[in-house]
């Protein structure tokens, strides 16, 4: 295999000339053909004509900042100009989460009890869509129209978390979108430190 040289943080493979995007931390095994970027924060450029010989058909390459729009339809769908949660390298952002039923789009009737479970139900709607639990939460906010319900409120959002209790702050508002009375934001780290992809194109 040819030997890498790195200059200024940009890698290139002599015998074709390729480069990488960004800095990477590669490591070229003698031997057996293979080239890895386990830490690479890029997608990495190879001609593909060029590297075909050099260059196995699958490695990975992390990939350590990209954002998503997360969609799913277990979960209310957006009333207005956001996404109903956006995932961002490890971090998972979900917008406020009011009691509305996904599949009518209407607040759920019942009391304030059943208004939150209905809330919880919707954002682990989210979690699930990224393959993710209420241990992943790290941090919540909620939201209450009024400050009596708070020991209700926090009954039923207690029974959701079993573990690593998240950060958390509540805070009363004069009103709620649909006159809701409670709202929830949360925001959850994936266990995984990062995700792979792997490059199949030949």
């Amino acid at each position: 295999m040819a030997p890498i040289v790195g200059r200024r943080g940009v890698f290139t493979m002599q015998q074709c000339n390729c480069r990488a995007s960004a800095a990477l931390a590669i490591l070229a095994r003698q031997g057996d053909n293979h080239l890895y970027a386990p830490q690479a924060p890029h997608f990495l450029q190879f001609p593909k004509s060029a590297c075909h010989a050099v260059v196995p058909r699958r490695f990975p390459v992390t990939i350590g900042h990209m954002k998503k729009r997360i969609f799913t339809s277990e979960a209310p769908a957006a009333i207005g100009p956001y996404s109903q949660a956006v995932r961002a390298g490890r971090f998972l952002f979900c917008s406020g989460q009011i009691p509305l039923d996904p599949k009518s789009g209407e607040i759920v009737s019942g009391d304030i009890a059943t208004q939150t479970r209905r809330v919880l139900d919707n954002i682990a709607a989210l979690l699930r869509a990224e393959g993710m639990t209420f241990d992943n939460i790290v941090k919540t906010t909620i939201f209450l129209t009024n400050l009596a319900d708070f020991q209700t409120v926090n009954e039923a959002y207690g029974s959701y978390f079993k573990q690593d209790l998240p950060a958390r702050s509540t805070v009363q508002v004069s009103a709620l979108p649909r006159e809701a009375n409670v709202e929830i934001e949360v925001i959850a780290m994936a266990a995984e430190p990062q995700q792979t992809a792997y490059d199949t194109s030949g």
